[in-house]
């Protein structure tokens, strides 16, 4: 949460900062003159807006701090519209003048961090059993990206597809994988999705059996892993 401090207030320094150095000055009554340095704690408060935003679905953004009969009190005492909204424009996870990598890496190099942390929490906080899945999941999303799905099957039908490393039986996810365009098969480093969500950790380690005659497109495979060293 301090990275994430600490690039959320150097993303808007730099926004608002290269304002005032060209001949276009911010406008009087725009949100930007009302930025003020967030804290960890008040990231703590806008993840959990966010939590209940997902719990509690408006149609419109301003429609969570409404006085009216669909009005929501709770989300008016942890934090005010103009700076949610503030906070959501500014929030920032890697410096962009670190970004150098190339290809599919780039898409997802701005949340790299929140993705590994997230990947590692899920491993270092419950041991799976020997019995996992391997499926595909579909976030709705209908913003502009080269990578975006269209899986009719799916509840979303378009978004954001990912394959998940899943225990079979309680559904718990040890591992994600974002999907961010077809892959080039031929190259000599290539894995299918199967071998890259169970390698890296000897918790959960496939054996050379998870290759991919094991991997099957659009389909749930389940298998035991070994605990052992491969």
């Amino acid at each position: 949460m301090e990275l994430i401090e600490a690039e959320t207030n150097k993303f808007a320094e730099n926004k608002i900062s290269a304002y005032f150095e060209t001949a276009a000055d911010l406008p009087p009554k725009s949100r930007l003159h009302q930025w003020s340095e967030t804290t960890v704690a008040e990231l703590y408060r806008l993840i959990a807006v966010m939590i209940l935003m997902g719990m509690c679905v408006r149609g419109r953004v301003d429609e969570y701090w409404s006085t009216g009969t669909l009005g929501m009190p709770g989300f008016r005492t942890i934090m005010s519209k103009d700076r949610f909204l503030l906070l959501m424009r500014f929030l920032h996870f890697v410096d962009n003048d670190s970004i150098s990598c190339r290809g599919p890496e780039r898409k997802l190099a701005k949340i790299k961090p929140v993705l590994d942390h997230l990947n590692a929490a899920f491993k270092a906080a419950y041991t799976p059993r020997r019995e996992v899945s391997i499926d595909e999941s579909l976030l709705l999303w209908k913003g502009h990206l080269s990578w975006i799905q269209c899986i009719r099957t799916k509840a979303a039908r378009f978004g954001i597809k990912s394959y998940e490393l899943c225990e079979a039986v309680t559904g718990y996810v040890l591992n994600i994988i974002i999907y961010t365009g077809k892959e080039d098969r031929r190259g000599r480093n290539f894995e299918p999705p199967a071998c890259r969500l169970s390698s890296g950790d000897q918790n959960f380690a496939g054996k050379n059996g998870c290759k991919e005659a094991l991997w099957k497109a659009d389909t749930v495979v389940t298998f035991p892993l070994s605990r052992g060293k491969t």
